[in-house]
């Protein structure tokens, strides 16, 4: 095998995959190159070339000799034999040059919307539900059951929407990811510092659910990039305050004679 042939593959198997994710979020997936169009041409057989020489007046001028040389040549021709991986990766191409970026505002759009319910939800009776697969919406009375049902629609819409970013970004990333909070989470500055700060610290799991719970925004970050771009951001601003807080602790002991056993000392 080519090294086309094996990197079309690799394109088709993500492509596939991400169509998958995208149906079961409810989106439009990406269409597949037309490849039906591309020809089939087998080498004609020894015994084929051997009849039509045989049978040829002239083997030189006679059209079946002719024709037979010329699916010979088709038949090992390298554009006619490359024509479909080369479609498919036209086809990758494109997704990662035009149809992933527009995918991944489309995908953190409607992600958007189902987290303004869920947010909403999370400040009701809902709250007190760790995980939403702990709601029986049998035992529940008539009002509450239909909330439930509806947070638990928004919530499934979510995590399959999340599913589609994780994957689209797979793709546009070319490799995969360390599971992460920040890729849904985007907390204040505050948040983030009372989660870090807490013994032991509180931060949610990477689920919607889990961080409307905390009160934090529900947002889908640019890319696997902006992850950690928006982790490392909350986090050296919670390093520079309490560098800060650290450095007036040491002026306030300096000026009044004492002094100071750690840089925590005080906290």
């Amino acid at each position: 095998m080519t090294m086309l042939h094996n990197t079309a593959a690799h394109a088709r198997t993500q492509l596939s995959r991400i169509n998958s994710a995208l149906e079961n979020a409810g989106l439009d997936t990406i269409p597949a190159p037309d490849t039906t169009t591309v020809p089939t041409i087998t080498a004609p057989t020894a015994t084929e070339v051997a009849e039509a020489v045989l049978a040829a007046k002239d083997p030189s001028t006679d059209k079946k000799v002719q024709a037979l040389a010329t699916r010979a040549w088709l038949a090992q021709n390298s554009g006619v034999k490359n024509l479909a991986d080369e479609r498919w990766m036209a086809a990758w191409d494109r997704f990662r040059t035009e149809q992933g970026p527009a995918l991944l505002e489309t995908i953190r759009d409607r992600y958007r919307e189902a987290g303004e319910h869920l947010s909403a939800a999370a400040t009701g009776p809902l709250r007190e539900y760790g995980s939403l697969a702990q709601l029986d919406l049998g035992s529940l009375p008539t009002a509450l059951a239909h909330e439930a049902a509806e947070t638990i629609s928004h919530y499934r819409h979510a995590v399959a929407l999340h599913q589609a970013w994780v994957s689209v970004c797979a793709g546009l990333a070319g490799q995969g990811r360390k599971s992460h909070w920040a890729e849904q989470g985007n907390p204040t500055l505050e948040q983030y510092r009372a989660a870090a700060n807490s013994a032991p610290q509180t931060f949610p799991k990477n689920d919607a659910w889990s961080i409307v719970r905390k009160g934090w925004q529900l947002e889908l970050a640019e890319s696997f990039v902006h992850v950690g771009e928006r982790r490392n951001a909350l986090r050296e601003q919670d390093q520079a305050i309490d560098e800060g807080a650290r450095k007036k602790d040491i002026t306030k002991s300096l000026a009044g004679g004492g002094f100071i056993v750690g840089p925590n000392s005080n906290r």
